[in-house]
């Protein structure tokens, strides 16, 4: 199977959306991954969901989760890699493990400290 021997996280959306989640860990199962509940060093991928089209409130959340799971993985020391969607169906839809490079999410820059910066209403804090 495509993606036999991986073993993948799926955090929950930032809005709660649950059908989402566990639509790509259904995915996953039937490519030959192991879904696991929560992080562990063990872990060689993490889906991440974004919403699309977010409210400014959960455009910063998502940064945050984004934030403590690349945090998480360092302190791990693992060589986890966090990807959209997109590469889950992608391999699904080639049948094989698709090269995660074009579906990695970057870790989000940190946010502005509002001692130092003047407050916009569309900064993170």
């Amino acid at each position: 199977m495509a993606l036999s021997g991986l073993v993948v996280l799926v955090p929950r959306r930032v809005d709660g959306d649950v059908t989402s989640q566990l639509a790509v860990v259904h995915k996953l199962e039937s490519l030959g991954a192991r879904p696991v509940p929560r992080f562990s060093k063990d872990v060689t991928h993490i889906v991440y969901l974004k919403k699309l089209l977010p409210s400014h409130e959960e455009s910063c959340l998502q940064e945050a989760q984004l934030r403590e799971l690349y945090s998480r993985i360092g302190k791990a020391g693992s060589s986890a890699c966090i990807v959209s969607s997109l590469w889950v169906h992608a391999s699904a839809e080639q049948s094989q493990r698709i090269e995660e490079r074009d579906y990695i999410i970057e870790k989000p820059g940190e946010p502005r400290d509002a001692r130092f910066y003047a407050a916009s209403p569309r900064s993170c804090k």
